[in-house]
């Protein structure tokens, strides 16, 4: 695969074991300030499912754009923005194709972060908006954004509520297979490995949070 245009600055403004440059510490400051259009890049990608389409292989930005419903210029420029992020290659003639990051956020895969993407994308992003202002004057950030709490207003926005679930779900089932993978536990490790895949079934939402006793279960842990 091709080193991402951000690879190649890292390489040049901050070689292994060398000291920080003036210049290096001011494309990581750069880096910093852009944190939030790294987010909506790979929000947009998820919601869109932009990597599925490319798991068969690169696409010209028209083909892609009618696979996912979208309009051509501007998916284009966030096509270009994944790229230069490492999560797609641009290829020589036009196409997109994915890049070792884009794997991480194909649906079903054991390491997908997909449904965690949507989820601080959709709750989380506007959200932190609000971190000035509870500074200064106290609260939390997300109710001086929204005026209610996180897991009342998840109650009254149910396809927000069931991108959290859908995103604890997803969370609990990784962690649940790095502790069976880290840890022998013998003839019970395997029976327990076999436990891990099918638990995500038992726990995911078959309605998005339809009382608040749900939101309640979630707020004790």
């Amino acid at each position: 695969m091709q080193r991402s245009k951000r690879e190649d600055q890292r390489v040049r403004h901050a070689p292994d074991g060398a000291a920080p440059t003036e210049a290096s510490t001011h494309l990581q400051v750069s880096r910093l300030v852009d944190g939030y259009l790294a987010t909506q890049l790979l929000h947009v990608a998820a919601k869109l499912g932009i990597v599925d389409v490319l798991a068969s292989g690169p696409l010209a930005a028209d083909a892609l754009a009618r696979y996912v419903g979208a309009e051509l210029d501007v998916l284009r420029r966030v096509l270009r923005g994944l790229a230069t992020e490492g999560v797609l290659d641009e290829h020589p003639d036009g196409r997109f194709g994915l890049a070792a990051l884009g794997s991480c956020l194909l649906a079903g895969v054991p390491v997908s972060l997909r449904v965690a993407i949507i989820a601080r994308g959709d709750l989380y992003l506007g959200a932190a908006t609000g971190l000035l202002e509870a500074v200064q004057h106290g609260g939390v950030p997300f109710e001086h954004v929204h005026g209610i709490g996180f897991f009342e207003y998840l109650v009254q926005h149910l396809e927000r509520g069931a991108e959290f679930q859908a995103s604890m779900v997803d969370r609990s089932r990784q962690e649940a297979a790095e502790v069976v993978a880290a840890y022998d536990f013998g003839s019970f490790g395997r029976k327990l490995s076999n436990l891990v895949r099918p638990v995500k079934l038992l726990l995911a939402p078959r309605t998005p949070l339809p009382n608040s006793g749900v939101v309640a279960e979630h707020r004790r842990e």
